[in-house]
């Protein structure tokens, strides 16, 4: 099953916004200078994550749904996404467990 450009650029930046979510919880729990500048910024670290994530979302699901990606097969895009969605929750939890 093929996608629309729109649906798929949202999958692919679905993808990215996980990754980068994940990438960013590590960043700021391991460099304190980062957490309290986002602190600082939005009144709390989480706040401002929430809004770094959401607006990459959303920048790159619009950029992305305007490119010409081409067929983009809907089923390897789920596993695709299935996969970042299980690595970023095992690595998050684990980074938590084991900090």
């Amino acid at each position: 099953m093929n996608l629309n450009k729109t649906t798929a650029g949202y999958v692919i930046a679905a993808i990215i916004a996980i990754a980068a979510n994940t990438a960013l919880v590590f960043a700021k729990e391991l460099y304190e200078p980062l957490k309290a500048g986002m602190k600082a910024s939005l009144g709390h670290h989480w706040i401002t994550h929430a809004a770094i994530i959401v607006a990459l979302f959303l920048v790159l699901g619009f950029i992305l749904s305007k490119w010409p990606l081409g067929r983009i097969n809907g089923t390897f895009l789920a596993i695709v996404l299935f996969l970042v969605t299980a690595a970023a929750s095992v690595g998050i939890i684990g980074f938590f467990l084991f900090e």
